[in-house]
């Protein structure tokens, strides 16, 4: 059975406040970095529970107001990898809310361009060549990355700064939260569902045919507004691959309840999209 929710008529605060619950209550079972056992000598940085009771201090919505800090990997075995938030999108940045990363502001368009951020480490592993990035990012109106632009890696030598594109990339996880939107990609402009997702992303890049010491480096990234960062992992090694060093796996059901709270708001909501909640066949 479908429940559909048009809602109509939102001020641009009462929609900013529907997207936020939504966004703040996501389901907490999710799609969390895998594993990676790579060869070599190693190194790990991860994050999660990035949410508001763990990073007081932080601005709230819509998010424009600079971090006190970036935030240091926090789980256990991690090194002293940060994640900061470096530019605010339109009209919103972004901060810590109640699971998430939340990508603030008030824009209904799809693919409205939010915060950007950058996972930085400024002691790599010695003779780094392998580099997997880990993201596990909630859609918003069916976008996650703004403009789908995957992250770029920019890292430093004595030579200078320099830019790399993954080498490899995959979606490990593509979670289906139960809800979907209304987009005009049907013929003649027609609306048609768009299943949203919360998705696990890896990236891996090759550095083996970096001569000189790499001394530091950051990943960047934009998300779209209303997007959530629920986690990321970093594993660094001193071997080269020639593959894909993570595996891919199959999409995740969706969970039997979904941000139930959140969805008691929506009534309240603006005449500006339509949001279909699946409930999972018996």
């Amino acid at each position: 059975m479908k429940i559909n929710i048009l809602k109509v008529g939102f001020t641009p605060c009462a929609l900013a406040s529907v997207l936020f619950a939504v966004g703040a209550a996501q389901a907490q079972t999710t799609p969390d970095p895998i594993a990676i056992t790579l060869a070599g000598n190693t190194s790990y940085d991860g994050w999660n529970n990035l949410t508001a009771a763990n990073y007081p201090g932080f601005p709230g919505f819509p998010g424009t107001g600079n971090w006190p800090h970036p935030i240091v990997a926090n789980t256990p075995g991690s090194g002293d990898a940060t994640f900061n938030k470096i530019a605010n999108g339109a009209g919103g940045g972004a901060e810590p809310a109640g699971s998430s990363i939340y990508n603030g502001g008030f824009s209904a368009a799809p693919n409205t361009q939010g915060a950007t951020f950058a996972v930085a480490d400024s002691t790599p592993l010695a003779n780094l060549q392998t580099l997997v990035f880990q993201l596990d990012i909630g859609e918003a109106f069916g976008y996650d990355l703004w403009n789908h632009a995957a992250p770029t890696l920019t890292y430093t030598t004595s030579a200078g700064v320099f830019n790399a594109a993954a080498s490899f990339f995959g979606t490990l996880v593509k979670y289906d939260t139960g809800e979907s939107v209304e987009m005009p990609i049907g013929p003649g402009g027609n609306l048609e569902a768009v299943e949203i997702y919360q998705n696990l992303y890896a990236y891996q890049f090759d550095l083996s045919g970096v001569t000189d010491p790499i001394t530091s480096f950051a990943i960047d990234y934009t998300g779209v507004q209303h997007s959530q960062i629920y986690a990321m992992q970093l594993d660094q090694s001193d071997v080269a691959y020639s593959q894909a060093a993570y595996t891919q796996t199959a999409a995740v059901p969706e969970p039997s309840t979904v941000a139930a709270g959140a969805l008691m708001l929506l009534p309240l909501g603006a005449g500006i999209f339509r949001v279909l909640r699946k409930e999972r066949a018996a």
